[in-house]
């Protein structure tokens, strides 16, 4: 996404709030090989398609993975894990 290209992922493994469905990406079922291969289809044969996601990509990365995000949410995740192995120690 960051280099400009089409996203593409397996809707199970992708990371909650990168990627959303025909607005900055593609997601298909783990498993599913027809699935994909028809995104990957659709993303060769429609240019504009692949423009609209591609530029949603780079604002979605621009957006939400500066350095300042990422540390945002480094140290979120890292308050998480204190505040729950606080819950676990009290209760």
């Amino acid at each position: 996404m960051f280099q400009g290209g089409s996203a593409l992922a397996w809707r199970r493994i992708v990371a909650r709030g990168i990627i959303e469905h025909d607005r900055n990406g593609l997601l298909v079922s783990e498993h599913d090989m027809n699935g994909a291969s028809d995104h990957i289809t659709r993303l060769y044969d429609d240019p504009s398609l692949r423009n609209r996601l591609s530029a949603a990509g780079i604002e979605t990365i621009s957006r939400g993975f500066t350095p300042t995000a990422l540390c945002d949410r480094i140290e979120q995740a890292c308050e998480d894990a204190v505040n729950q192995q606080a819950l676990h120690m009290s209760g």
